[in-house]
């Protein structure tokens, strides 16, 4: 839902490159890890994000710590 609303807000797509724990990311592999770990957004993501909507990305990053 985090990184559908990302891409919808901000017409970003995912990314290969960057955190794996990153929602953005492509995990071609579709590696456990990456499933299973607690999403945080990369750097470049949370920066671009930021920019764009400003306190409003504190409500995607809650909803990241909705199921831990």
């Amino acid at each position: 839902m985090v990184s559908g609303l990302a891409g919808f807000y901000v017409d970003l797509d995912s990314h290969s490159g960057g955190s794996e724990k990153c929602p953005l990311c492509f995990n071609q592999q579709r590696k456990f890890e990456s499933l299973v770990a607690r999403p945080r957004f990369d750097k470049d993501c949370r920066t671009k994000l930021k920019t764009t909507l400003g306190p409003k990305l504190d409500a995607l990053e809650a909803l990241l710590n909705v199921f831990p």
